[in-house]
């Protein structure tokens, strides 16, 4: 935090660095920069690319594909909603639905 208690925060992105003054500062990383696979039953068997969304994987053109989520967080209320236009079908399993507010 500043003298003029405002926090200064760097920022850097595709176009380069700048930095940013905010009253607030609220860190979103949450838990799963350490991904959790779940144990899936004959998972093992699938064949296709799976990853989790803490390691995107930008080499897999989604387009016109069927998609798995597992999980309704708030990795999948970020990916769904950016693939769905583009995918062929996308299924979400879940344990318990997740309430928000937008």
């Amino acid at each position: 935090m500043s003298d003029e208690k405002r926090w200064k925060v760097t920022v850097r992105d595709k176009s380069g660095e700048r930095e940013v003054m905010a009253n607030f500062l609220i860190s979103s990383m949450g838990q799963l920069n350490r991904p959790n696979f779940p144990v899936v039953p004959e998972g093992d068997e699938f064949s296709g690319p799976k990853w989790h969304t803490a390691m995107w994987n930008h080499d897999v053109d989604l387009t016109d594909k069927t998609v798995a989520i597992i999980g309704n967080g708030a990795s999948a209320i970020q990916v769904v909603p950016s693939i769905a236009e583009k995918v062929k079908d996308v299924y979400i399993f879940q344990r318990s639905p997740n309430w928000y507010l937008a």
